[in-house]
């Protein structure tokens, strides 16, 4: 997905962007994903996508869980529109024990070759974007937030690499331990997702078969996550990029 070079001109970018990063996945054609970012404040890392960070974020807390939940100024507008909605918090989960564990993961984004549909993100000479390349169509870029108790570059680095994973960002803390911003590709498995049979602003996803480009259509936009247990990460998939403008938009979680 990435050479070493790239690497290398990326360590050099990122000295420029302080605590805030903004990266997307290029596909064939010059598809993108959504543009995202991902910034620390007062110890807890923030990861949200660029049209819906005024109202939907992940929170990696230092203490009290993490969380993906809309914002307190959002929220009172769909409290009462959704069951799944009526608290702030859409998925909620323990900060994992790192304990015998080089890293973690606590986070990912999976972005499918196969659905990426959205056009360029608005970089500018103030706003930057790390652009990671897509793999192969039926294979997905993912992006992975992994704690660890280790700061040491030495140690973090080698675990990465040594799995096909490249490193990017890592914000070291005050207890030395470590949230480390990786990305990787793998095979995307289309039957995790729902089966769908019309747009529908909201849809529950307990049903899983396939989807595919072909019923996704260009006015769908989708954003799915998981439900994770104690131990586990939180896994969001991105389908056709999210946009609030562009037609009906498929949220909800998937089981």
């Amino acid at each position: 997905m990435t050479n070493t070079s790239h690497i290398e001109r990326v360590e050099r970018f990122l000295d420029g962007w302080h605590r805030k990063a903004r990266f997307a996945v290029e596909g064939p054609e010059g598809r993108f994903s959504t543009a995202w970012a991902t910034w620390e404040h007062a110890d807890t890392i923030y990861i949200a996508g660029r049209t819906i960070g005024g109202f939907l974020k992940v929170s990696l807390h230092p203490v009290g869980g993490y969380r993906l939940a809309f914002t307190k100024e959002f929220h009172p507008r769909v409290k009462d529109r959704a069951a799944a909605f009526s608290t702030r918090d859409l998925a909620l989960w323990p900060k994992p024990d790192v304990s015998g564990h080089t890293a973690v993961l606590v986070t990912s984004l999976c972005f499918p070759t196969d659905f990426l549909k959205s056009g360029p993100p608005p970089s500018s000479s103030a706003k930057q974007y790390l652009i990671l390349q897509a793999p192969l169509a039926g294979r997905a870029a993912y992006v992975g937030f992994f704690l660890s108790d280790s700061c040491s570059i030495e140690v973090l680095e080698p675990f990465f690499l040594s799995r096909n994973m490249k490193p990017f960002i890592r914000w070291d803390f005050d207890d030395r331990s470590s949230i480390s911003m990786v990305a990787w590709e793998n095979a995307f498995d289309h039957s995790m997702l729902p089966k769908i049979s019309a747009p529908s602003a909201i849809v529950p996803l307990t049903d899983t078969g396939k989807i595919g480009p072909e019923e996704l259509g260009d006015d769908l936009t989708g954003l799915l996550w998981n439900k994770p247990g104690p131990g586990a990460p939180l896994r969001i998939v991105e389908l056709g990029g999210i946009s609030l403008a562009r037609g009906p938009a498929l949220h909800g979680a998937l089981y």
